[in-house]
């Protein structure tokens, strides 16, 4: 009942033009056949007669026509006029159920119940879970994180109950065992329905880390599901033998693939959120910490400033002391809350966080004393001592705040370059569709197609500005300005029956959507490259900020230090010098920057001067070390600075061409990267295909290295590839796979190189100069004015801003006047024309 209302109201929605509601009833539906085809899957594992098996497969048969009538009422309702983006989303999701082939599925299920093949069954049902799930998710982003998130809070629950029963149970006498063991079996019943019915969207694999050599593999999922299963449905079998002690190990065993269950899940949350909020969560809690620290060490200097008024005018302080007190107790409650965060979930950033804050606790609780005294200069000692340790509190906050918002805006902008690919994906497909339908039609039924292929039309308007994130890099907007004058012709050609002009134009625009959705792929799979390198140096920015408070920390131990404690500090500089060295090493391998390693210098040297028995030198080498340190940390914000920047340059035809350069060696290192890790699992016979594509790659980078000065990196890694090129033609994959790594490492060398050289960091906002806005008769501004109003007025474009200049005249402009041009021109000469301004651009 509750499928037809909804199948019902869909129809009505869909004519009603209401794309929106009509998006959200078809996720809601998506969900309700899931979770009905999940329950039908959870009786087949537990039906123990033929008669229900029979009953079974008339549900799911059931079910299958409710698919079918739901794909149906879409095909014949759907409405083309509105919201075109959300109409092609949403008839893309509906093909993807039909090349799924869900109801031939379900059929199929049925089918096999019917003959007692369950266990087929089984396991097509659970594909249909599957498939049913990232439906509902295709048209409602959010669905897939929210679904993960109720489902983690599942099995945690499984987890829990499944150790508290078996616990229950071992903890029971004989005679009690007998007794409850009607209720154990229930609640293990219960709870392998839980697990059958678990909606678990399918788990893709981990994206790559930066070191990764190969493409990490999908978790098994559905492989520990079915171990999980196994091991309730033996311990359900073993208490109801009322075997205790066997039915226990089962159900130990259930908890561990629980378990390792949980973590792939929890790991899969963590990634899903990022690619869904980003690091939104923990830029907004630095955010509020800088906030609470700002307050906080404001507060402490208007103290300062009143003991020392009140001690210029010989006054008594001591009534200061009730105010610094309850600052101090809030410090120590926000200190507190860090603490249970850090518990809760571990943060690399905020013990040196706290261990300032517990230095201007008590920094202030020993001014409390000594204002209680009246002892105003030592009391303003010890309140200097807690705004330098609050300031310095502050700075890691704000640093900390800093790069988070980097490696932010670097996985918004992934997500939305990934958006933007995935509407191409869908044109693209549509595209294709609409092709074969034409070519397949009679001309006299093409008329009928014309809402569809209006809808895409309007589809290909609709996303160009969601590739302006793009313009700036890549020509994106002549090959769509072009599809879609093709598409025109199209259109026109369908209205009078012209099927065989109508096929010419649409193949010509399928040409240019597919440039422009491989150029959108290139731009996604170089913001990936980036991202693995700039998350590697956050993570190695929390080290270094840890070994640079543990070395200061050290540093304050060893000035107070009695000599019996030297072999304690001799072993404690030891293991820091072993981390930094490290540290270093994997830096250096990272950035090709050896100055890295330069941190672990005075450390050396301050454990060589503690060995030998002077700790006056090693204080002094120490206080190096740290300064060593600290000046790494600002190093590695550079890097991840300018590597920000990078995937988001503008490029126009007054850039440098140094920085050209370095854009292009960055679609090759991203390429190759991809190419590395393919050729690590590649079977023999992809071998051949992957060898050419390290042929082209060789041959762009050849091509890359002579077109600029001479680079000591990019020559180095020109060699490799072709290195790499021969050990293709040799078979030798061990030749191949250190060729490959080496060429890997070099021109990500190149890359943070030339991006500190060339400074690719986003500038902030400047100010406007009240100079430069003159636009008086004869100003250069008035000329730069009028050049921009020609060309837009020569685009057919309604000037949005006066102060267009000529020399930066935009992508979307070119694009526009390029698509006045190409409406008039016939279909035959417009490849020339694109020739042309591909030219031109150039």
């Amino acid at each position: 009942e509750a499928v037809n209302t909804a199948a019902r109201e869909l129809g009505q929605l869909v004519m009603l033009r209401s794309i929106e509601a009509a998006q959200e009833v078809y996720a809601r539906e998506a969900r309700m056949f899931a979770q009905v085809q999940a329950a039908i899957r959870c009786d087949a594992v537990l039906s123990s007669s033929a008669d229900q098996a029979q009953q079974l497969a008339s549900r799911q048969d059931e079910l299958a026509q409710w698919s079918d009538r739901l794909i149906a009422d879409l095909q014949e309702n759907m409405r083309y006029e509105r919201r075109p983006l959300a109409v092609l989303r949403l008839v893309r999701s509906v093909k993807g159920l039909q090349e799924a082939q869900t109801t031939t599925q379900m059929r199929s299920a049925g089918q096999a119940m019917r003959e007692g093949r369950l266990d087929q069954a089984v396991e097509v049902q659970a594909q249909l879970v599957g498939t049913l799930l990232q439906a509902e998710f295709s048209v409602r982003l959010s669905g897939a994180y929210a679904t993960l998130m109720q489902t983690r809070g599942q099995i945690d629950f499984l987890l829990k109950a499944q150790a508290q029963l078996r616990e229950q149970a071992g903890a029971l006498s004989a005679s009690d065992f007998q007794k409850q063991q009607p209720q154990l079996n229930l609640v293990q019943q219960t709870l392998r329905k839980q697990l059958l019915t678990l909606l678990l969207p399918p788990v893709p694999a981990p994206q790559p880390m930066l070191f990764d050599e190969a493409p990490p593999q999908a978790p098994p999922i559905q492989a520990l599901l079915a171990q999980a299963d196994r091991a309730m449905a033996d311990a359900l079998s073993q208490l109801r033998a009322g075997n205790r002690d066997a039915a226990r190990e089962h159900q130990q065993r259930c908890e561990e693939t629980l378990t390792q269950l949980l973590a792939f899940v929890d790991r899969w949350s963590v990634q899903l959120g990022l690619e869904t909020q980003g690091l939104s969560t923990l830029v907004a809690a630095t955010s509020d910490r800088m906030s609470q620290l700002e307050n906080y060490e404001a507060r402490v200097i208007g103290l300062l400033e009143k003991t020392d008024a009140a001690a210029a005018e010989k006054e008594k302080v001591d009534s200061l002391a009730p105010m610094q007190l309850i600052l101090a107790d809030e410090l120590k409650g926000f200190k507190e809350e860090l603490a249970r965060q850090h518990q809760a979930q571990a943060d690399a950033d905020l013990p040196p966080l706290m261990r300032r804050l517990a230095d201007a606790e008590r920094a202030m609780n020993a001014g409390v004393e000594s204002l209680s005294n009246n002892a105003a200069d030592e009391a303003m000692g010890f309140q200097e001592q807690a705004a330098d340790a609050l300031a310095e509190a502050m700075a890691i906050t704000v640093a900390q705040h800093e790069r988070l918002t980097m490696l932010q805006d670097l996985l918004l902008f992934q997500r939305s370059v990934g958006c933007a690919n995935q509407y191409m994906a869908d044109i693209v497909d549509q595209q294709h569709d609409l092709l074969a339908i034409t070519r397949a039609s009679q001309p006299q039924e093409l008329t009928s197609q014309l809402p569809r292929f209006a809808n895409l039309r309007a589809a290909m308007i609709d996303v160009a500005p969601l590739l302006d994130l793009v313009a700036a890099r890549l020509d994106v907007g002549t090959p769509l300005a072009f599809a879609s004058a093709d598409f025109e012709d199209a259109i026109a050609s369908l209205s009078i029956g012209d099927k065989l002009d109508a096929v010419d134009a649409q193949d010509v625009a399928a040409e240019s959507l597919a440039k422009v959705h491989t150029l959108i792929q290139d731009v996604q799979s170089q913001t990936g490259y980036v991202a693995q390198i700039v998350a590697y140096l956050h993570d190695s920015l929390s080290v270094t900020a840890n070994l640079h408070d543990a070395q200061l920390e050290l540093l304050s131990t060893a000035k107070s230090a009695p000599a019996e404690q030297l072999p304690a500090l001799v072993a404690q500089q030891e293991a820091l010098l072993a981390r930094a060295q490290a540290m270093g090493r994997e830096l250096e391998l990272v950035t090709g920057k050896p100055e890295f390693l330069l941190a672990a210098e005075p450390m050396q040297a301050a454990l060589t001067k503690l060995k030998e028995g002077q700790p006056a030198l090693a204080i002094e080498q120490m206080q190096l070390a740290a300064e060593a340190l600290s000046e790494s940390t600002q190093s590695q914000l550079a890097v991840i600075s300018v590597l920000h920047g990078l995937p988001a340059i503008e490029l126009t035809t007054l850039s440098d061409p140094a920085l050209k350069r370095l854009v292009d060696v960055l679609a090759v290192a991203s390429s190759h990267k991809t190419l590395f890790r393919q050729t690590q699992v590649a079977e023999p016979t992809a071998m051949e295909a992957l060898a050419k594509e390290q042929g082209d790659l060789s041959a762009r980078t050849q091509a890359l290295a002579k077109a600029g000065p001479a680079n000591p990196l990019l020559d180095a890694a020109d060699g490799e590839l072709a290195a790499a090129v021969k050990a293709f033609s040799a078979s030798d994959r061990e030749a191949l796979r250190l060729s490959q790594r080496t060429a890997d490492m070099k021109l990500r060398h190149f890359i943070v190189e030339q991006a500190l050289i060339l400074d690719t960091s986003v500038p902030p906002p400047a100010a406007a100069d009240p100079a430069e806005t003159d636009d008086s008769p004869g100003s250069d501004t008035e000329t730069e004015f009028s050049a921009g109003f020609i060309s837009d007025f020569v685009s057919g474009e309604v000037p949005k801003d006066k102060r267009t200049q000529w020399n930066v005249l935009a992508d979307r402009n070119r694009a526009a006047l390029n698509q006045n041009f190409a409406r008039e021109l016939p279909l035959e000469y417009r490849a020339l024309l694109k020739n042309y301004y591909e030219r031109v651009a150039k």
